[in-house]
């Protein structure tokens, strides 16, 4: 008989392996849980989806393209959201508001490198257009990861009025 403590700590075992890079393993670790569960006689809702679990090199390879043209991967995508939120919370913090950090670190926020690529999408679009006016007016806290496309346009405009 499965305990609700002997389930988390398989599931922080998955979420351990899957940071680590092996989906493989995790994946058969999820359905060797999934069928525990059930003969315990819980019922598994499959039509819920489940966050995709990228590779390494998924994460990194180029698929979603934004209203400019560039051709983002999860990975760069999930470093504007970071970027942008932190702007965000520092701007709450300057007007001492805290709700945003709050929120965050109440709820265990997972982090945008962990989403599907569907809601990694849904929450780009929403701050897409802020993280290039952050961008071109240097009011992010850290530059762009270093395989961001914008570095070509950025590269091209320096070299061009050097």
């Amino acid at each position: 008989m499965l305990n609700l403590q002997t389930v988390m700590n398989r599931v922080l075992e998955i979420e351990s392996q899957l940071d680590s890079g092996n989906v493989a393993g995790a994946k058969d670790d999820v359905q060797v849980l999934k069928e525990d569960l059930e003969k315990s006689g819980c019922q598994i809702d499959d039509s819920k989806p489940v966050a995709d679990a990228l590779d390494h090199q998924e994460a990194h390879e180029p698929y979603y393209e934004d209203s400019r043209a560039m051709k983002l991967s999860h990975y760069v995508m999930a470093e504007r959201c970071m970027q942008v939120e932190a702007h965000k919370i520092y701007s709450d913090y300057l007007e001492r508001d805290y709700s945003t950090l709050s929120y965050i670190l109440e709820g265990g926020f997972r982090g945008y490198h962990k989403m599907s690529r569907e809601t990694l999408e849904a929450e780009y679009r929403e701050i897409e257009e802020l993280w290039y006016e952050l961008e071109s007016s240097r009011g992010l806290h850290w530059e762009a990861y270093e395989d961001d496309p914008i570095w070509s346009i950025t590269k091209n405009v320096e070299e061009k009025f050097a």
